[in-house]
Protein backbone atom coordinates (compact mmCIF):
# COMPACT_ATOMS: atom_id res chain seq x y z
CA UNK A 1 0.00 0.00 0.00
CA UNK A 2 1.65 3.46 -0.82
CA UNK A 3 2.46 5.68 2.00
CA UNK A 4 3.34 9.56 2.72
CA UNK A 5 7.01 9.51 3.31
CA UNK A 6 9.19 12.11 4.52
CA UNK A 7 12.80 12.23 3.50
CA UNK A 8 15.01 14.26 6.10
CA UNK A 9 18.43 15.24 4.91
CA UNK A 10 20.83 14.13 2.28
CA UNK A 11 21.97 16.38 -0.22
CA UNK A 12 20.56 19.50 -2.05
CA UNK A 13 17.61 17.93 -4.54
CA UNK A 14 19.31 17.41 -8.00
CA UNK A 15 18.14 15.58 -10.14
CA UNK A 16 21.35 15.65 -12.04
CA UNK A 17 23.51 14.13 -9.78
CA UNK A 18 24.05 10.32 -7.56
CA UNK A 19 23.66 10.47 -4.02
CA UNK A 20 21.47 7.64 -2.09
CA UNK A 21 19.28 9.90 -0.43
CA UNK A 22 18.04 11.19 -3.88
CA UNK A 23 18.23 7.87 -5.55
CA UNK A 24 15.64 6.52 -2.86
CA UNK A 25 13.80 9.60 -3.00
CA UNK A 26 12.82 8.76 -6.75
CA UNK A 27 13.10 5.31 -6.01
CA UNK A 28 10.19 5.89 -3.63
CA UNK A 29 7.70 8.22 -5.81
CA UNK A 30 8.04 5.71 -8.65
CA UNK A 31 6.65 3.09 -6.52
CA UNK A 32 3.64 4.90 -5.76
CA UNK A 33 4.44 6.67 -2.45
CA UNK A 34 4.00 10.36 -2.16
CA UNK A 35 7.25 11.70 -0.59
CA UNK A 36 8.67 15.12 0.54
CA UNK A 37 12.10 15.61 0.37
CA UNK A 38 13.46 18.01 2.97
CA UNK A 39 17.49 19.22 2.71
CA UNK A 40 18.95 23.10 2.45
CA UNK A 41 19.82 24.32 -0.71
CA UNK A 42 23.16 24.29 -2.15
CA UNK A 43 24.66 27.92 -1.19
CA UNK A 44 27.12 30.33 -3.18
CA UNK A 45 30.30 29.52 -3.51
CA UNK A 46 31.51 32.21 -0.99
CA UNK A 47 29.09 31.27 1.34
CA UNK A 48 29.69 27.53 0.79
CA UNK A 49 33.46 28.02 1.44
CA UNK A 50 33.02 29.50 4.97
CA UNK A 51 30.39 27.29 5.71
CA UNK A 52 32.64 24.43 5.43
CA UNK A 53 35.07 25.76 7.91
CA UNK A 54 31.94 26.05 10.21
CA UNK A 55 32.00 23.21 13.20
CA UNK A 56 29.09 21.10 13.53
CA UNK A 57 28.29 22.49 9.91
CA UNK A 58 27.50 18.98 8.94
CA UNK A 59 26.06 18.45 5.78
CA UNK A 60 28.33 18.45 2.76
CA UNK A 61 26.94 20.81 0.43
CA UNK A 62 25.94 19.74 -3.66
CA UNK A 63 27.65 20.79 -6.67
CA UNK A 64 28.11 24.17 -7.38
CA UNK A 65 26.00 23.67 -10.59
CA UNK A 66 23.27 22.36 -9.08
CA UNK A 67 20.09 23.42 -10.21
CA UNK A 68 18.68 26.61 -8.59
CA UNK A 69 14.93 26.47 -6.71
CA UNK A 70 12.90 28.45 -4.92
CA UNK A 71 12.77 28.32 -1.41
CA UNK A 72 9.66 26.31 0.01
CA UNK A 73 7.51 23.62 -1.20
CA UNK A 74 7.82 22.63 -4.69
CA UNK A 75 6.73 19.82 -7.34
CA UNK A 76 9.72 18.37 -8.50
CA UNK A 77 8.53 14.82 -10.38
CA UNK A 78 5.54 13.04 -9.80
CA UNK A 79 4.95 12.31 -6.37
CA UNK A 80 7.81 13.99 -5.24
CA UNK A 81 7.99 17.18 -3.71
CA UNK A 82 10.86 19.29 -2.46
CA UNK A 83 11.03 21.26 0.72
CA UNK A 84 14.03 23.53 0.36
CA UNK A 85 14.83 25.21 3.97
CA UNK A 86 15.42 28.96 3.83
CA UNK A 87 16.67 31.74 6.66
CA UNK A 88 19.18 30.27 9.39
CA UNK A 89 18.22 26.29 8.41
CA UNK A 90 19.51 26.79 5.04
CA UNK A 91 23.55 27.92 5.94
CA UNK A 92 24.05 28.33 10.11
CA UNK A 93 25.21 24.96 12.00
CA UNK A 94 22.82 21.99 12.22
CA UNK A 95 24.50 20.10 15.20
CA UNK A 96 26.97 22.09 17.42
CA UNK A 97 26.36 24.45 19.76
CA UNK A 98 23.40 23.13 21.49
CA UNK A 99 21.82 25.86 22.03
CA UNK A 100 22.32 26.34 17.80
CA UNK A 101 20.95 23.08 17.30
CA UNK A 102 17.97 23.30 19.55
CA UNK A 103 17.01 26.73 17.72
CA UNK A 104 17.12 24.45 14.45
CA UNK A 105 15.22 21.80 15.87
CA UNK A 106 12.15 24.10 16.89
CA UNK A 107 12.21 25.74 13.16
CA UNK A 108 12.56 22.40 11.22
CA UNK A 109 10.06 21.08 13.25
CA UNK A 110 7.56 24.33 12.73
CA UNK A 111 8.52 24.05 8.51
CA UNK A 112 7.97 20.22 8.06
CA UNK A 113 4.49 19.78 9.90
CA UNK A 114 3.80 22.63 8.15
CA UNK A 115 4.40 21.17 4.78
CA UNK A 116 2.92 18.00 5.77
CA UNK A 117 -0.84 19.37 6.38
CA UNK A 118 -0.09 21.19 3.24
CA UNK A 119 -0.12 17.85 2.03
CA UNK A 120 -2.20 16.50 3.15
CA UNK A 121 0.10 13.78 4.72
CA UNK A 122 -1.23 11.17 6.89
CA UNK A 123 0.96 9.26 9.20
CA UNK A 124 3.79 9.89 7.55
CA UNK A 125 6.66 7.43 7.91
CA UNK A 126 10.59 9.29 8.33
CA UNK A 127 12.72 8.48 6.05
CA UNK A 128 15.86 9.93 7.58
CA UNK A 129 19.48 11.15 6.62
CA UNK A 130 20.23 13.57 9.21
CA UNK A 131 21.51 12.05 12.42
CA UNK A 132 21.42 15.81 14.20
CA UNK A 133 17.59 15.67 15.51
CA UNK A 134 16.61 12.26 17.48
CA UNK A 135 13.80 14.07 19.25
CA UNK A 136 12.37 14.81 15.62
CA UNK A 137 12.45 11.41 14.55
CA UNK A 138 11.19 9.64 18.45
CA UNK A 139 8.01 11.68 17.45
CA UNK A 140 7.40 9.60 14.17
CA UNK A 141 4.79 6.64 14.81
CA UNK A 142 7.46 4.91 12.41
CA UNK A 143 10.56 6.29 11.01
CA UNK A 144 14.03 4.80 9.37
CA UNK A 145 17.31 6.08 10.06
CA UNK A 146 19.92 5.33 7.01
CA UNK A 147 23.18 5.87 7.32
CA UNK A 148 25.26 5.44 4.69
CA UNK A 149 28.57 7.35 6.37
CA UNK A 150 30.50 7.31 9.49
CA UNK A 151 29.23 10.39 10.50
CA UNK A 152 31.49 10.51 13.26
CA UNK A 153 34.47 10.78 11.32
CA UNK A 154 33.88 13.16 8.84
CA UNK A 155 37.77 14.31 7.45
CA UNK A 156 36.26 18.01 7.40
CA UNK A 157 35.82 18.02 11.23
CA UNK A 158 39.28 16.47 11.89
CA UNK A 159 40.44 19.39 13.62
CA UNK A 160 37.73 19.66 15.97
CA UNK A 161 37.16 16.20 17.95
CA UNK A 162 34.36 17.77 20.17
CA UNK A 163 32.19 18.13 16.86
CA UNK A 164 32.87 14.40 16.30
CA UNK A 165 32.12 13.57 19.30
CA UNK A 166 29.11 15.16 19.38
CA UNK A 167 28.06 13.57 15.94
CA UNK A 168 29.00 10.41 17.58
CA UNK A 169 26.30 10.64 20.54
CA UNK A 170 23.63 12.42 18.40
CA UNK A 171 23.86 9.68 15.75
CA UNK A 172 23.42 7.43 18.49
CA UNK A 173 20.72 8.58 19.83
CA UNK A 174 18.72 8.66 16.42
CA UNK A 175 19.62 5.19 15.69
CA UNK A 176 17.87 4.33 19.28
CA UNK A 177 14.87 6.65 18.09
CA UNK A 178 14.47 4.94 14.84
CA UNK A 179 11.92 1.87 13.95
CA UNK A 180 14.57 0.60 11.88
CA UNK A 181 18.36 1.77 11.17
CA UNK A 182 19.91 0.58 8.01
CA UNK A 183 23.66 0.50 7.20
CA UNK A 184 25.14 0.84 4.20
CA UNK A 185 28.01 -1.54 5.57
CA UNK A 186 29.19 -4.19 7.85
CA UNK A 187 31.54 -1.53 9.80
CA UNK A 188 28.83 0.93 9.86
CA UNK A 189 26.37 -2.28 11.27
CA UNK A 190 28.68 -3.16 14.18
CA UNK A 191 29.07 0.16 14.78
CA UNK A 192 25.15 0.99 15.16
CA UNK A 193 23.70 -2.51 16.36
CA UNK A 194 23.88 -2.24 20.09
CA UNK A 195 21.87 0.98 20.06
CA UNK A 196 19.23 0.10 17.49
CA UNK A 197 16.25 -0.97 17.53
CA UNK A 198 16.40 -3.80 14.71
CA UNK A 199 19.21 -2.68 12.30
CA UNK A 200 19.43 -3.55 8.80
CA UNK A 201 22.42 -4.29 6.70
CA UNK A 202 21.28 -3.33 3.07
CA UNK A 203 24.26 -1.61 0.68
CA UNK A 204 24.01 1.30 -1.40
CA UNK A 205 21.85 0.60 -4.83
CA UNK A 206 22.64 1.76 -8.22
CA UNK A 207 19.64 3.60 -10.50
CA UNK A 208 19.96 0.70 -12.99
CA UNK A 209 17.09 1.91 -15.57
CA UNK A 210 19.58 5.49 -16.20
CA UNK A 211 22.84 3.13 -15.69
CA UNK A 212 21.00 1.09 -18.81
CA UNK A 213 20.01 4.04 -21.13
CA UNK A 214 23.51 5.72 -20.66
CA UNK A 215 24.63 2.49 -22.10
CA UNK A 216 22.34 2.42 -24.94
CA UNK A 217 23.39 5.95 -25.65
CA UNK A 218 25.67 6.49 -28.90
CA UNK A 219 29.35 6.23 -27.37
CA UNK A 220 31.25 9.73 -28.12
CA UNK A 221 34.46 10.00 -29.14
CA UNK A 222 37.75 10.39 -26.66
CA UNK A 223 38.70 13.41 -25.42
CA UNK A 224 42.13 12.36 -25.77
CA UNK A 225 44.33 9.60 -27.87
CA UNK A 226 45.71 6.66 -25.76
CA UNK A 227 45.23 4.72 -22.53
CA UNK A 228 43.07 6.57 -20.41
CA UNK A 229 42.41 5.79 -16.69
CA UNK A 230 39.68 7.56 -14.91
CA UNK A 231 38.13 8.38 -11.64
CA UNK A 232 34.47 9.80 -11.35
CA UNK A 233 33.22 11.72 -8.26
CA UNK A 234 33.79 13.98 -6.12
CA UNK A 235 37.95 14.86 -5.02
CA UNK A 236 37.27 14.75 -1.38
CA UNK A 237 39.88 14.53 1.30
CA UNK A 238 39.66 10.93 0.85
CA UNK A 239 41.67 10.51 -1.78
CA UNK A 240 44.96 9.60 -1.67
CA UNK A 241 47.03 12.17 -3.98
CA UNK A 242 50.68 10.83 -2.97
CA UNK A 243 49.25 7.77 -5.00
CA UNK A 244 47.42 9.50 -7.86
CA UNK A 245 50.98 11.18 -8.02
CA UNK A 246 53.13 8.58 -8.03
CA UNK A 247 50.71 6.14 -10.79
CA UNK A 248 51.24 9.54 -13.19
CA UNK A 249 54.90 9.71 -12.90
CA UNK A 250 54.64 5.93 -13.31
CA UNK A 251 52.36 6.11 -16.37
CA UNK A 252 53.74 8.69 -18.31
CA UNK A 253 52.36 7.72 -21.67
CA UNK A 254 48.68 7.43 -20.21
CA UNK A 255 46.11 10.31 -19.32
CA UNK A 256 44.43 10.49 -15.75
CA UNK A 257 41.28 12.09 -15.69
CA UNK A 258 39.34 13.04 -13.03
CA UNK A 259 35.45 13.59 -13.61
CA UNK A 260 33.78 15.69 -10.85
CA UNK A 261 35.90 17.95 -8.86
CA UNK A 262 38.79 19.68 -9.42
CA UNK A 263 42.54 19.33 -8.91
CA UNK A 264 43.85 19.18 -4.87
CA UNK A 265 45.68 22.71 -4.03
CA UNK A 266 48.47 21.19 -1.84
CA UNK A 267 50.04 18.37 -3.92
CA UNK A 268 52.01 19.31 -7.81
CA UNK A 269 50.16 16.56 -10.36
CA UNK A 270 52.13 15.52 -13.37
CA UNK A 271 50.48 17.03 -16.38
CA UNK A 272 48.68 14.02 -17.84
CA UNK A 273 46.43 14.42 -14.96
CA UNK A 274 43.76 16.00 -16.13
CA UNK A 275 40.70 18.14 -14.18
CA UNK A 276 37.04 18.00 -15.79
CA UNK A 277 35.38 19.57 -13.18
CA UNK A 278 31.61 18.95 -11.79
CA UNK A 279 29.48 17.10 -13.99
CA UNK A 280 25.59 15.80 -14.82
CA UNK A 281 25.85 11.85 -13.47
CA UNK A 282 24.32 11.36 -17.13
CA UNK A 283 27.64 13.45 -18.22
CA UNK A 284 29.64 10.91 -15.25
CA UNK A 285 28.03 7.81 -17.13
CA UNK A 286 29.28 8.79 -20.30
CA UNK A 287 32.93 9.86 -19.54
CA UNK A 288 33.35 6.16 -17.49
CA UNK A 289 32.17 4.76 -20.65
CA UNK A 290 35.45 5.93 -22.51
CA UNK A 291 37.71 4.69 -19.72
CA UNK A 292 40.16 1.98 -20.50
CA UNK A 293 40.38 1.52 -16.24
CA UNK A 294 38.94 2.99 -13.39
CA UNK A 295 40.85 3.91 -10.19
CA UNK A 296 39.64 4.73 -6.60
CA UNK A 297 42.37 5.86 -5.12
CA UNK A 298 40.78 6.16 -1.89
CA UNK A 299 43.04 6.45 1.76
CA UNK A 300 42.25 3.52 4.51
CA UNK A 301 40.99 5.26 7.02
CA UNK A 302 37.99 4.76 9.32
CA UNK A 303 35.90 6.96 7.11
CA UNK A 304 36.79 5.21 3.83
CA UNK A 305 36.63 1.88 5.67
CA UNK A 306 33.17 2.48 7.13
CA UNK A 307 31.94 3.87 3.33
CA UNK A 308 30.05 1.70 0.29
CA UNK A 309 30.98 3.88 -2.74
CA UNK A 310 28.45 4.55 -5.58
CA UNK A 311 31.11 4.99 -7.60
CA UNK A 312 32.38 1.64 -7.61
CA UNK A 313 28.99 0.45 -8.63
CA UNK A 314 28.70 2.43 -11.60
CA UNK A 315 32.02 1.43 -12.89
CA UNK A 316 31.00 -2.21 -12.32
CA UNK A 317 27.54 -1.59 -14.18
CA UNK A 318 29.33 -0.14 -17.25
CA UNK A 319 31.51 -2.82 -17.86
CA UNK A 320 34.64 -0.99 -17.17
CA UNK A 321 37.77 -2.69 -14.78
CA UNK A 322 38.60 -0.66 -11.66
CA UNK A 323 41.92 -1.02 -9.34
CA UNK A 324 40.90 -0.13 -6.05
CA UNK A 325 42.10 -0.12 -2.39
CA UNK A 326 41.82 -3.18 -0.16
CA UNK A 327 38.78 -1.24 1.72
CA UNK A 328 35.93 -3.60 3.11
CA UNK A 329 33.20 -2.78 0.07
CA UNK A 330 36.12 -2.74 -2.59
CA UNK A 331 36.72 -6.50 -1.14
CA UNK A 332 33.49 -7.60 -1.00
CA UNK A 333 32.70 -6.75 -4.75
CA UNK A 334 36.41 -8.04 -6.05
CA UNK A 335 34.64 -11.46 -4.82
CA UNK A 336 31.44 -10.59 -6.92
CA UNK A 337 33.14 -9.80 -10.08
CA UNK A 338 36.97 -11.43 -10.21
CA UNK A 339 37.08 -10.16 -13.62
CA UNK A 340 36.18 -6.76 -12.75
CA UNK A 341 37.63 -5.57 -9.13
CA UNK A 342 41.23 -5.28 -8.85
CA UNK A 343 42.26 -4.82 -5.69
CA UNK A 344 45.92 -2.90 -4.86
CA UNK A 345 47.80 -2.51 -1.27
CA UNK A 346 51.21 -0.28 -2.18
CA UNK A 347 52.37 1.88 -5.02
CA UNK A 348 54.24 -0.87 -6.61
CA UNK A 349 50.95 -3.21 -6.63
CA UNK A 350 48.70 -0.84 -7.87
CA UNK A 351 51.08 -0.40 -10.82
CA UNK A 352 51.53 -4.08 -11.34
CA UNK A 353 47.66 -4.26 -10.96
CA UNK A 354 47.28 -1.29 -13.59
CA UNK A 355 49.05 -3.10 -15.87
CA UNK A 356 47.65 -6.47 -15.40
CA UNK A 357 43.66 -5.19 -15.89
CA UNK A 358 44.78 -3.55 -18.79
CA UNK A 359 46.11 -6.39 -20.86
CA UNK A 360 43.38 -8.21 -19.74
CA UNK A 361 40.52 -6.09 -20.54
CA UNK A 362 38.52 -7.01 -23.20
CA UNK A 363 34.87 -6.37 -24.24
CA UNK A 364 32.82 -8.83 -21.80
CA UNK A 365 29.09 -8.89 -21.41
CA UNK A 366 27.58 -5.89 -18.81
CA UNK A 367 27.22 -7.58 -15.64
CA UNK A 368 23.98 -8.24 -14.19
CA UNK A 369 23.30 -5.32 -11.79
CA UNK A 370 19.51 -6.17 -10.67
CA UNK A 371 20.29 -6.83 -7.24
CA UNK A 372 22.07 -3.49 -6.87
CA UNK A 373 19.19 -1.51 -8.10
CA UNK A 374 18.10 1.24 -5.65
CA UNK A 375 14.29 0.15 -6.86
CA UNK A 376 14.85 -3.22 -4.58
CA UNK A 377 17.01 -1.67 -2.14
CA UNK A 378 14.31 0.66 -1.63
CA UNK A 379 11.31 -1.90 -1.47
CA UNK A 380 14.31 -4.14 1.00
CA UNK A 381 14.20 -1.32 3.82
CA UNK A 382 10.47 -0.99 3.22
CA UNK A 383 10.49 -4.49 4.28
CA UNK A 384 12.26 -4.54 6.63
CA UNK A 385 10.67 -1.48 8.26
CA UNK A 386 7.75 -4.13 8.47
CA UNK A 387 8.89 -6.59 9.60
CA UNK A 388 10.43 -4.37 12.47
CA UNK A 389 7.42 -2.88 13.19
CA UNK A 390 5.94 -6.45 14.04
CA UNK A 391 8.07 -7.73 16.28
CA UNK A 392 7.47 -4.30 18.14
CA UNK A 393 3.47 -5.04 18.53
CA UNK A 394 4.55 -8.83 19.51
CA UNK A 395 6.63 -7.49 22.86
Amino acid sequence: MPRDIVILGGTPWDPASNQTSGQMAVALATAGNRVMYVARSTQSSRLRGFSSHLRGFGQRLGSPKAPSFESGLQLVAPNLWYLNLHGPASFLPLSYPEILRRFQLRNLRRVIHTAQTRLSFHEPLLWCYWWFFPEFVHEYAESVFDVVDAYDAYPINAAWPSVNATHARLAMETAASATLTVAVSEALACHYAPASRTLLLKPNGIDTERVGRALLRPLRAKRVSGTVIGYAGGTSSRIDWQLVRGLALGYPDVIFEFHGGEAPNDVELPSNTVFYGFQTYDDILDSIRLFDLAILPFENSEFTRASNFLKLLDYIAMGVPVVGPPLPAVLRLAEQFPDLVYVAGDLFDWSAKIAGALRSRSNEEIPEMSDWSSSKRAAEVLDGLQVAAQQRRRI
